[in-house]
């Protein structure tokens, strides 16, 4: 999904939401092997990404009568895709031709998103470096809060610090039942020590104790730019 998003921005968002590729270029953006398995693994992954249909919920709460009221939304990334096949006769399996096109519509939401400016592409080498999911989840978090900090303030805060207790609800640390300051910084140590690895983070630390203690994020200073000539993401 990245890769398409980031060939679609390349391309300034087709008006016409069609996104004009091919699977070699595809895998390429998105930093994957171009081999055999690959283009296969491409073609499953296609079809799910067109089958998969998220819900956006946005809720308030009610005090006085002690309820959430939400409203939800259906929202999909793609509305077509068009490509073509091939299948050995002794393979089970068919496969995406490398050099053949490949041609994505992207849904109006998402187009609509990308025009406006409101979708934020994460840094593929980070993405790369971070093999586990919740380390993957901690940075996606991160660049939120960042991109929503930039577009407040318009500058990117290079220090990001959050109290424990509202980290761990937020990120989703704990099960249900209590809540232990000790299991929520192991969590945020071992996905933390995955982003300074991957030279996403310069510093964490804790301040203060228990579940009303801090947890604070300093970042490296870089800026991240969109290549029009190699279409991928560069220092």
């Amino acid at each position: 999904m990245t890769s398409i998003i980031t060939l679609a921005l390349i391309d300034g968002v087709p008006e016409d939401r069609t996104l004009h590729t091919t699977p070699h270029e595809l895998l390429t953006t998105a930093m994957l092997s171009s081999n055999g398995d690959y283009y296969k693994r491409l073609r499953t992954s296609l079809l799910r990404l067109f089958h998969a249909t998220y819900m956006i919920r946005d809720g308030w709460f009610d005090a006085q009568r002690n309820k959430w009221t939400f409203e939800s939304e259906s929202f999909r990334f793609i509305d077509k895709v068009r490509y073509q096949e091939e299948q050995d006769l002794d393979d089970a399996e068919a496969h995406l031709t490398p050099q053949q096109p490949l041609v994505i519509v992207l849904s109006q939401d998402l187009v609509e998103q990308l025009q406006a400016g409101f979708v934020h592409l994460p840094d593929p080498n980070i993405l790369k470096a971070l093999r586990d999911a919740p380390a993957r989840s901690l940075y996606h978090f991160l660049e939120g809060q960042r991109e929503r900090h930039r577009r407040e303030h318009r500058e990117v805060p290079l220090e990001l610090s959050f109290v424990l207790s509202d980290l761990a609800q937020l990120l989703a640390l704990t099960a249900t039942g209590t809540v232990r300051a000790g299991n929520v910084r192991r969590s945020l140590q071992d996905m933390g020590e995955a982003l300074l690895a991957a030279k996403y983070l310069e510093a964490l630390a804790f301040t203060g104790r228990g579940l009303a203690g801090r947890v604070t994020f300093t970042f490296p200073a870089r800026s991240w730019r969109l290549s029009r000539t190699r279409r991928s993401w560069g220092c």
